[in-house]
């Protein structure tokens, strides 16, 4: 069944005033007064959603390494409408493709890093597979998380982050279609793990809210990964499982729909260089494309 999530900003209780006395109108004149305040001060308690169609929105949140400007930006994506793929080099492509070529090729709604990779340019840091498609089949014991997806089974979620602490992660992984492993960055207590300090760079990382909502995030402006993962328990996403996929300039999000087009890339650790305006290439990919209806 969809997922829906709607927040509000509750402006009183539940007495009955009629409409044409004074008084309701002096209430209703003051709560729209400060709903427009909350809005204007961005505050937590009413982030703004932008619907770019069924199951899919998005939203700015301020960073706090840039304040007053809008560093953090979020797709939040409701499974039961849209389905995943994983796109590899290794599964028969000549070459990485940057994200926008992937996204051209395969016809993606959206797109982001799948994982991090290995010196060779093609193999993923973590457990990575698609199918009987196996780019990587080592679990690596530093890394938490499982992403995973489309099911053989209707009683599975159709999307979600398996948490190597505390879910059945063994039993469960052999029934997705695609599994990508990677570093956790918070748990499912809404701690912390990434170690303080280190250094600053552009972060994109695949999350889960506790309705069941695929959240894909890009931040360009270079922050640390705890400060990254700390921002983001500070807003009002609901956040169960993140999980690290990607940093510096392989850092990438894109979205295609009808309504919104733009695609995210991170920026260098050294800007002396020369840049793609179409970002790097990347060997794995998490695509998404609408399911049928």
């Amino acid at each position: 069944m969809p997922v829906r999530v709607f927040y509000r900003t509750t402006m009183g209780s539940s007495q009955n005033f009629s409409s044409h006395t004074p008084y309701s109108k002096a209430l209703c004149l003051s709560s729209l007064c400060c709903l427009l305040l909350i809005w204007t001060l961005g505050g937590d308690a009413a982030p703004i959603w932008r619907e770019l169609e069924a199951g899919l929105q998005f939203a700015s949140f301020p960073s706090p390494q840039a304040e007053g400007s809008a560093g953090i930006d979020i797709l939040r994506i409701d499974p039961s409408r849209f389905r995943f793929s994983l796109h590899s080099a290794s599964a028969g492509e000549p070459t990485p493709y940057a994200l926008s070529v992937w996204a051209e090729r395969e016809d993606l709604v959206m797109a982001i890093n799948a994982s991090m990779y290995l010196p060779d340019q093609s193999t993923s840091t973590g457990y990575l597979r698609y199918g009987a498609h196996i780019n990587n089949p080592k679990i690596n014991s530093k890394f938490g998380a499982f992403f995973v997806a489309e099911p053989d089974t209707p009683d599975l979620p159709r999307a979600a982050i398996l948490d190597r602490e505390c879910d059945p992660w063994e039993e469960h992984l052999p029934h997705y279609m695609l599994v990508a492993q990677n570093y956790r960055l918070i748990d499912t207590n809404g701690k912390v793990l990434w170690l303080p300090g280190g250094p600053e760079h552009s972060i994109a990382a695949v999350g889960q809210d506790r309705q069941g909502h695929i959240l894909f995030i890009h931040c360009r402006i270079p922050m640390t990964g705890e400060g990254f993962a700390a921002s983001l328990l500070n807003m009002p996403l609901a956040l169960r499982s993140l999980m690290y996929v990607e940093g510096g300039s392989q850092a990438s999000m894109l979205v295609s729909c009808p309504t919104f087009r733009r695609l995210w890339i991170g920026q260098s650790s050294m800007p002396f260089l020369y840049q793609p305006e179409s970002g790097a290439t990347l060997p794995n990919i998490i695509g998404v494309r609408r399911r049928p209806q």
